[in-house]
């Protein structure tokens, strides 16, 4: 055992030495909008996204502004809707669509989203869309029965 121990540790040495960028958790932010994104968020590695911060403070500092979608509460809480408030339209988080983060915030559910008059994409959530009318169709077909 002793024989592979040394070996993997100077392996895991090399690792950390060659790729430390890789283990730190790092922002991206995008000089033009002067907006700021985690790692989980979809314009993390937009082609914009060129300015590299330590921290959220660091990234401040430098007068940058969290990104709406992937720094808003609900959005940190789990939320998987985010809402384009100029075209009521809402996505899943990660859908092709959204493009200027300026103009989105995030709702906690799909039902919050219809209760509060906005309409699923059609790209990202057809299906549920879809899927919603016929348990509806099915529903109104059982009252009238």
């Amino acid at each position: 055992m002793k024989k592979h121990f040394f070996p993997a540790l100077v392996l895991m040495l090399l690792a950390i030495l060659c790729c430390g960028d890789a283990f730190a958790a790092e922002l991206h932010g995008n000089p033009d909008s002067k907006i700021f994104h985690n790692a989980s968020c979809q314009f993390y590695n937009a082609k914009g996204s060129t300015m590299r911060f330590a921290t959220e403070n660091a990234a401040r500092a430098a007068g940058y502004k969290p990104c709406k979608i992937c720094y808003d509460k609900n959005a940190q809480a789990g939320a998987g809707y985010v809402v384009n408030v100029n075209s009521g339209v809402f996505h899943k988080k990660g859908c092709v669509l959204i493009k200027n983060q300026e103009n989105y915030k995030t709702v906690p559910s799909y039902n919050e989203a219809i209760a509060r008059g906005y309409r699923p994409c059609d790209k990202c959530l057809g299906d549920k869309q879809k899927n919603d009318l016929s348990q509806g169709v099915r529903q109104l077909k059982q009252i009238l029965k």
